[in-house]
Order: C-alpha cells, then structure tokens, then sequence
C-alpha cells in the first residue's frame, strides 16, 4: 500500500539555536558523569567536582562536540521527508497564491526557487523573484512571481525529487550521524567501542545483552536527544543500533 502523506503548509522546524539549547540544558543533569566516561578528570588529573558546583568553562568546552552532534541528529531527524515535501509541493501546483502567504516551509521555498524560471531561461536564474529581498541585496531587478510560473516551478521540483527517490524504508540518518561523532569523541578518549555481549539473568533465562564502557557512555547521553525526537513522533536513535552500527563501519 502506498503512503499518503500530508502536505505541510507552514514551517515547523525549530531555529538551530533553540535545538543547541535543549541538548545542552538536557545533558547538563548528567554533565559530569559523561565527562568521567570520557576519562576527562583522570586527564587533568582532577577530582570530581561535588553536586551543586557550577560547571567550568573547560568542562563546558567538552561537552560541545556531544551537545553539537545530538542537535545535528535531532535536525536531520525532524527535516521534511521527501513525501511530505512532494504532498506540499502539490498543493502548491494547485493552488499556487500560497507562495503569497509568505509562510511556507524554507524546504518547500528552496525547492520553488531552484526550479524556478520566468522564461526559458536556466532554472533558478531569478530564485530571488521567490526569496525577496527583505534580508538581502538585489543586484537585479525582482518580478512578481505569476502563479503559472510558481505551478510551473512546483511540478519541476516534484518531478526532480521523484527521480532521485530510491524504494524501500527510509534510512535513520540520525543513528549515521550519532555512530560517527560520539563514536571518534569516544575513542578520542583512548577506549574502545568494540561491542561487548554480557550475561543477564531475565528471569530465570540466562540471555546477552549489549554492554560496556561505550554503551553505557550513549546510555547517557541519547536521552536527551530521544525526549526531543519523542516529541516531533521520530523514530529514536538506541545504544544497541549505534553500536553496532560503529562496529560493523569500523570492521
């Protein structure tokens, strides 16, 4: 059965900014003991500071990398699906005054001014007929976009997206984006991320399961990443995934 998906008609994804200041407030309660994972006071030759202490600017300065790669993750998470930019796009075909609203998704503006043209002239030649130029400077002179142009523009880009689309379930790029940062800041600290399988009494069933220094090292930190992509209804990036997604790369 194919899926039908609901155009989007309005932006919805967060500034980059606001998503940097979730996982940095979301890893904060848990700062100090994902540094002493990554052997960070051992380094220094530090004690841990008590509970209660602000944090340091060094110790700060740690946690971006982490605090940068869980934020690119939750917004490649959230970043319009091809469906759902194909199902807007033809909205916009059919009803093109929309584009005059001034309020459709930045995904669905780009896609409109790269396949856009006034002639015959190279498709986006006069992208900035779409943009405007409110926040920038024109060298030529704009037009008022004519709604055949803006339908014309629509179908050009569905028809581009449409051939690059390739079948079968979509990848999480999240678990991609997660396994290679937190995996080269984990082995950074002189650890390995070798996968490691042990025992476990579940009931009375002894079974294996994923452990050791780098998994419970994403134990800690992928939480914060998942409450926000529990929010938008994204699929949630797991330790188990992420490390054998390192280990089968690294292999």
């Amino acid at each position: 059965m194919p899926t039908h998906h609901k155009a989007q008609l309005i932006e919805a994804e967060p500034p980059m900014v606001e998503i940097l200041e979730r996982m940095a407030g979301g890893l904060a309660p848990d700062a100090r003991q994902i540094l002493d994972s990554l052997g960070y006071y051992n380094e220094h030759d530090l004690q841990i500071p008590g509970q209660g202490s602000d944090s340091t600017k060094q110790e700060q300065q740690e946690l971006e990398p982490i605090i940068k790669a869980l934020a690119e993750a939750a917004v490649t998470s959230v970043r319009m699906r091809s469906g759902v930019l194909i199902s807007t796009l033809k909205k916009v075909a059919e009803k093109p005054s929309l584009h005059l609203d001034g309020q459709l998704p930045a995904a669905v503006q780009w896609q409109i001014a790269a396949n856009y043209r006034r002639g015959e002239e190279k498709a986006g030649t006069y992208c900035m007929d779409i943009w405007g130029n409110e926040q920038t400077i024109c060298e030529d002179p704009l037009e008022t976009p004519t709604e055949a142009n803006i339908k014309r523009a629509a179908e050009a880009a569905i028809a581009r997206i449409q051939e690059c689309r390739t079948s079968g379930r979509p990848i999480n790029s999240a678990n991609a984006i997660i396994a290679l940062q937190l995996g080269i800041i984990f082995r950074s600290s002189g650890q390995s991320v070798a996968r490691r399988r042990q025992p476990h009494m579940s009931g009375k069933k002894l079974v294996f399961i994923e452990g050791g220094p780098f998994y419970n090292f994403l134990g800690l930190v992928l939480p914060t990443l998942n409450r926000y992509l529990r929010e938008q209804q994204c699929p949630p990036v797991t330790p188990e995934t992420v490390v054998r997604f390192v280990t089968e790369v690294a292999s």
